[in-house]
């Protein structure tokens, strides 16, 4: 199965539906990454963008464009040692269900992020998470500053790209 099996939607989250939400909360869950807390107002407030990937008419893969706060923003180049970067968005909630992986799908949701975003955005991840960063190297982004341990598992280290 390629590529050509997939389907790509990007839209505002005040158009998606409730299922649409339900199942790119599952996809989001899957990956392991994100701290859920609170998802679907985080998911209405601080979400510019989401893109869904389909497989026939299962959503394998899932990607947003955050529009996170300028204290958080500010804490992130803080931490990294760039407080004098600013960023309006930030990549954020990706996930790619097992079984889909390595049919480039993270790619093609991040490139649609990215023409429908046409400004500089950054992306936080685990300094292990070598696929992540091989792509987003692939798309442009450079790992800024230092690495810092994560808020939520202080075990792993994370990292910030930019474009």
């Amino acid at each position: 199965m390629g590529q050509e099996d997939l389907r790509f939607v990007f839209i505002h989250p005040d158009e998606a539906t409730g299922r649409q939400i339900k199942d790119f909360k599952t996809v989001a869950d899957s990956g392991g990454e994100s701290f859920m807390e609170n998802f679907e107002y985080k998911l209405l407030y601080t979400v510019e963008l989401m893109g869904f990937c389909y497989d026939d008419n299962k959503l394998v893969g899932i990607r947003a464009l955050k529009t996170p706060s300028l204290e958080q923003v500010k804490s992130y180049m803080v931490k990294v040692g760039r407080p004098d970067l600013h960023f309006k968005y930030e990549l954020g909630y990706a996930a790619v269900l097992p079984e889909a992986r390595g049919r480039g799908i993270y790619q093609k949701l991040t490139e649609g992020m990215l023409e429908y975003l046409k400004e500089p955005a950054y992306i936080v991840t685990r300094k292990e998470n070598h696929p992540v960063i091989h792509t987003m190297s692939k798309l442009g982004f450079e790992t800024i500053g230092c690495e810092f341990p994560s808020i939520i598992d202080q075990s792993r280290l994370l990292v910030i790209m930019v474009n």
